[in-house]
């Protein structure tokens, strides 16, 4: 049959392509978050997947879905890379909470040392911008409750009109 990615070429202009390109990496990103495989999506959008994958595999290279998802199977899978990880970091700082993704607030959960947590993270819900990359506006209020935490609401970086 005809190559689903040839497809994807023959005949778009250059914006189309663009688009295309746009909404695969977006599909990959959100499978991969989800923790999907290719069998749940239509046989040419799992090939386009499982070919950006073996692309990645044979140059060496991953992009930060990718990384994420490999980061969080190693310490969930591996109790020794776990605990080599908290010995190594014991104090952990997340800055702008707020645009991570669920992926990301998973893999925090794993890398903070449950018997001594020792975490803090920044942020502000009300400026979440990285939506197009998971992040979702109330990931304060999913941080775990076994957590001490204070909310600052006073502002003393800007003045009040900004």
């Amino acid at each position: 049959g005809e190559d689903p990615i040839a497809r994807l070429w023959l005949g778009a202009s250059k914006k189309e392509r663009r688009d295309k390109v746009a909404f695969y990496l977006e599909l990959v990103r959100r499978g991969r978050q989800q923790r999907q495989g290719y069998s749940e999506y239509l046989k040419d959008d799992a090939d386009v997947w499982r070919r950006y994958d073996a692309m990645q595999r044979r140059e060496g290279r991953l992009d930060f879905d990718a990384m994420l998802l490999h980061f969080h199977r190693l310490l969930g899978e591996h109790e020794g890379a776990r605990r080599a990880f908290h010995a190594a970091h014991s104090h952990l700082i997340v800055d702008e909470y707020q645009d991570n993704s669920e992926m990301q607030a998973k893999l925090l959960e794993l890398m903070v040392n449950q018997a001594d947590p020792q975490v803090t993270v920044v942020g502000d819900d009300d400026q979440c911008i990285y939506c197009f990359r998971g992040a979702e506006p109330g990931n304060f209020s999913r941080l775990p409750q076994r957590y001490e935490h204070c909310t600052l609401v006073d502002n003393y970086r800007s003045t009040a009109n900004i």
